[in-house]
Order: C-alpha cells, then sequence, then structure tokens
C-alpha cells in the first residue's frame, strides 16, 4: 500500500467520522441552545407577571388595611402616596407599615421591597420626592441572587402653620 492510499483512506475516514458523528452532535446541541433560550425567556415573562401580581396583592392588602381605620387622615393620605409610587415601579415583593409619630414626626414608615437597581433607585425616590413632606431615614441596598434588595425608614413631619 502506498502513502497516497493510506492517505485517501484515512481522508475518507475522517469524512465518515466528521459527517457521522460531528454533524449530527452540532445539529443537536444548536436544537438544545434554542431549547433552552425559549426556556429562559418563557422564565423572564413568568416572573414579570408574577413581580406584576405581587405588586397588586401587595396594594390590596394595604388598601384593606388602611380601610379598617388603623390611623387618621394624614396616615391614609400617606399611605395612599407611597402606593403610588409602587405603582409601575417594577420594585415587587414590597412590604409596608407605617406607624403614627410623635411630634414633630407624623409618622414613620418602613418600606421593603426588591427589583433592579435602577427600578430600586427610583422608587426610592419617588417615596421621598422633594417637597412631599417625607424625609428618608435609613436607605440599604442589599445584593440578592436575582434582584437588590431595598430596605428604607422614612418620617413624615406635620405640616406647621
Amino acid at each position: 500500500m502506498t502513502a497516497r492510499a493510506v492517505a485517501l483512506l484515512l481522508l475518507a475516514a475522517a469524512l465518515a467520522a466528521y459527517g457521522g458523528v460531528a454533524l449530527p452532535a452540532r445539529r443537536a446541541a444548536a436544537a438544545l441552545g434554542d431549547d433552552y433560550r425559549r426556556a429562559r425567556d418563557r422564565r423572564r415573562e413568568a416572573t414579570l407577571r408574577l413581580s406584576a401580581l405581587q405588586r397588586e396583592q401587595a396594594a390590596r392588602q394595604v388598601a384593606a388595611r388602611s380601610s379598617a381605620g388603623s390611623g387618621g387622615e394624614p396616615l391614609v393620605a400617606l399611605r395612599r402616596a407611597v402606593l403610588e409610587s409602587v405603582k409601575g415601579s417594577g420594585v415587587s415583593n414590597v412590604r409596608l407599615s407605617l406607624n403614627p409619630g410623635r411630634p414633630p414626626v407624623a409618622a414613620s414608615v418602613h418600606v421593603s421591597g426588591e427589583g433592579r437597581f435602577e427600578d430600586v433607585v427610583r422608587f426610592t425616590a419617588a417615596v421621598a420626592p422633594p417637597g412631599g413632606g417625607v424625609v428618608l431615614d435609613r436607605v440599604r441596598f442589599t445584593p440578592g441572587p436575582e434582584a437588590i434588595l431595598l430596605e428604607l425608614d422614612a418620617l413624615s413631619f406635620e405640616a406647621r402653620p
């Protein structure tokens, strides 16, 4: 057998191995990659729907507590203002706690939630807008596995004549 014949035999074996093993494996890997992307996109959509439902549920719970009459009119107005800042903020798992304060503090506010960094910062600014009567006391951002966790304490002061 000559070197040329051996080379042709090795080339034929390499082409057969490539066509029989490598091409089908490459096609299978591409199909699995497509399946993974579709599953990831479905998970993202489900997470967005879930966070919207959680915000709605939190708003309903706070509204139910506020209608139970746990405070005076200033507390109800403050609660509504904080709830308005939750709408469309992109922050999920929001928990809100308002407690009446002693003069000159009308109420203390505690809010916790989670979301993307931009959403959490925008939400923090919406809770205590300039001239809104609410002053941030303590803000803590904690990186979580999938989102930034927010803990915010604020004070609302009584209006002075």
